[in-house]
């Protein structure tokens, strides 16, 4: 679920930030969970900002890391509460909705 805050870790860069789910579940550096979170970043347009910390990003792109961090380990479910709040949510869930 997405909130107003995004929790983000302040210490950790964007990337890091994406792939935190993934150590928790147990993915380990040789199952390469950064290169699903870069994936994950090209797909919201932060791309280019892997390697920012939260406090150089705006409130959008915060919005947009935590999107890719909840959509990082590949749930099967995903509830909106209210509309997608732009156009490229549609198209980083839409493998999802075709399970």
């Amino acid at each position: 679920m997405i909130f107003q805050h995004f929790n983000l870790l302040m210490q950790k860069s964007v990337i890091d930030n994406v792939c935190f789910p993934l150590y928790i579940k147990g993915k380990r550096r040789k199952q390469r969970p950064e290169k699903r979170a870069a994936e994950l970043l090209e797909i919201v347009g932060l791309g280019d900002r892997q390697n920012a910390y939260p406090a150089q990003l705006s409130g959008g792109q915060k919005q947009r890391v935590a999107i890719a961090k909840s959509t990082c380990i590949r749930s099967e479910r995903f509830y909106f509460v209210m509309r997608p709040p732009v156009h490229w949510i549609r198209r980083l869930l839409l493998p999802f909705w075709n399970c």
